[in-house]
């Protein structure tokens, strides 16, 4: 993978009439703070739809969520588990970019697991005072989500650490100003890959895929 270091990239978000797709601004301040933390952006294109591509070290907060079931989990032991990863912000009662980011890691389930069997999918969800595991365990099975999918809620402080721990804080505090991010991350490894933008079940695949070998 080539990847371009200290580069501002500016892109525009769309959509392409069939395909659900991933919908995120990033403006151009946040771009020079990503260059000014080291982080490696690079632009890419899939089928007419454009998203931002960036490669960095996350490290998970030591809290302890629940799961859909109600179920308590430490997110740190979740994620040291020796499998790959994809994971998601999202929050049930969404109407826009939520489904649309859901349906994308439901199309591409599949294939995910034909890339690797022991994928792991996590769905964290943004409004824990809404989201309750009922919530989310009615969340999921209208998106059809199986195997290994964590879809998880907790108390506010946490998920806010959570959201801060892998740079996805919401501007002004508000769940309406969520960015559509997917992090996608090899069994053991330390660093991430996040996508912002556009790029559909195929382009996760992808992505995915090309992480993984």
């Amino acid at each position: 993978m080539h990847v371009l270091t200290n580069t501002m990239t500016t892109w525009r978000a769309g959509c392409r009439a069939g395909t659900v797709v991933l919908i995120a601004c990033l403006s151009l301040a946040a771009l020079t703070a990503n260059a000014a933390d080291g982080m490696h952006s690079q632009h890419h294109k899939w089928k007419g739809s454009d998203y931002t591509r960036v490669e960095q070290n996350y490290v998970a907060p030591d809290v302890t969520l629940r799961d859909r079931y109600d179920q308590p989990v430490e997110l740190q032991s979740l994620l040291a588990e020796h499998r790959p990863v994809v994971m998601q912000f999202i929050f049930t009662s969404c109407q826009s970019i939520c489904p649309m980011l859901t349906s994308i890691a439901a199309q591409a389930q599949d294939e995910l697991r034909t890339v690797d069997k022991n994928t792991r999918i996590i769905s964290i969800s943004i409004d824990p005072d809404h989201d309750t595991p009922q919530r989310l365990e009615a969340y999921a099975e209208q998106f059809d989500a199986t195997g290994d999918w964590y879809f998880l809620t907790g108390h506010r402080q946490d998920i806010t650490q959570t959201l801060q721990a892998f740079d996805a804080t919401l501007d002004g505090g508000n769940k309406m100003n969520h960015k559509p991010h997917t992090y996608l991350r090899a069994a053991g490894a330390t660093e991430w890959v996040r996508l912002t933008g556009l790029g559909g079940a195929s382009g996760l695949v992808q992505e995915y895929r090309e992480l993984l070998e």
